[in-house]
């Protein structure tokens, strides 16, 4: 069989089932597609067992699809930061740096992969499922690091989708306040949009800016994570050492280079709500792919410490708000 034919199958499979779980996703706004994907893909390699015909495809098709994904994706940046006060800079630049610390320091602590640890914090700090994914070379990540930090990262959440707005009305929270609380310490922009929006469209407005803050300091945490990776063997003299391999890869520019077109090209503005869902769509295809090549019965029984792991480093982002927040609204 020819390597064309090869890779076919696998890759048809990813698109359709891809683009079922996208279209199906659309009936809830707060079902984040991606983590639908590498859900769905997960149960049916359970149930299917794992199928050589098909590996080729599922190998071939993230790598396809992910570069265009991630410079699709700069259309959720937004450059013209006025609404972003230095203060909310701030508190992002200190929760990235907290972040990373504790997702160090807990990971040690549990005795977590340290590819594990490190895309936790991204994900975290960052933007959820979409970064993982970016960051997952820098650190030599394994599809079960990267499955099991995007599981982490969608389950709290969605505990904080729940829980957060009851903090917002407990501390009396201005709309202003709780779009930053929303934006700063939800993982998922899905999240975001969802919490926002049941406060009004004011809320929902400054808390997408604060989002896009965020977003692009994927970038500067990409070389901090990668070289925090590889330093450690650059220094020890006595290790099996590891090339020091941490650069900023092409799409990324791109990423950049598209958030600014859709900035400041007004005509491009109107395009954007279309290009988020070509974007979805092309994510939950490579997500779709890499659900079918992981072993659920690996995953459930890795995924403990992760999860606690990924709680305790929430609950640092969500104490930098509050010292923020305190700090600003004496009593």
């Amino acid at each position: 069989m020819s390597s064309k034919i090869t890779f076919l199958p696998g890759f048809i499979v990813a698109i359709a089932m891809g683009l079922i779980i996208w279209l199906s996703s659309s009936l809830a706004s707060w079902v984040d597609p991606l983590v639908a994907g590498i859900l769905v893909g997960m149960l049916l390699r359970s149930i299917a067992g794992e199928n050589e015909f098909f590996a080729p495809g599922l190998d071939f098709t993230p790598k396809a699809l992910i570069p265009p994904g991630i410079i699709l994706y700069g259309a959720n940046l937004h450059f013209n930061y006025s609404i972003v006060s230095p203060l909310v800079w701030l508190q992002i630049l200190v929760g990235v740096v907290i972040v990373v610390w504790l997702s160090r320091t807990v990971g040690r602590l549990f005795k977590i992969p340290e590819a594990t640890s490190l895309l936790l914090a991204v994900g975290t700090a960052i933007c959820g499922a979409s970064a993982i994914i970016i960051a997952s070379n820098a650190v030599d990540g394994r599809k079960s690091d990267t499955t099991v930090s995007i599981l982490v990262i969608t389950f709290w959440g969605l505990v904080g989708l729940v829980t957060l707005p009851f903090l917002a009305t407990l501390l009396d929270m201005s709309v202003a306040d709780r779009a930053t609380l929303f934006a700063t310490t939800l993982h998922q922009t899905g999240f975001v949009k969802t919490a926002a929006m049941a406060v009004g469209e004011n809320c929902l407005s400054i808390a997408l800016a604060i989002k896009a803050a965020r977003v692009i300091m994927i970038i500067p945490l990409l070389l901090l994570v990668g070289t925090l990776h590889y330093l450690p063997s650059v220094l020890d003299s006595e290790s099996d050492k590891k090339e020091y391999n941490v650069k900023i890869p092409w799409y990324l520019w791109l990423f950049v280079m598209s958030g600014l077109c859709f900035t400041f090209v007004p005509a491009l503005a109107g395009y954007i709500p279309l290009v988020n869902k070509i974007n979805a769509l092309v994510w939950t295809m490579a997500m779709v792919s890499i659900g079918l090549t992981v072993d659920v019965k690996d995953v459930i029984s890795s995924i403990g410490r992760p999860l606690l792991a990924g709680f305790i480093i929430w609950i640092g982002l969500i104490l930098v708000f509050l010292y923020a927040f305190l700090n600003s609204h004496p009593a």
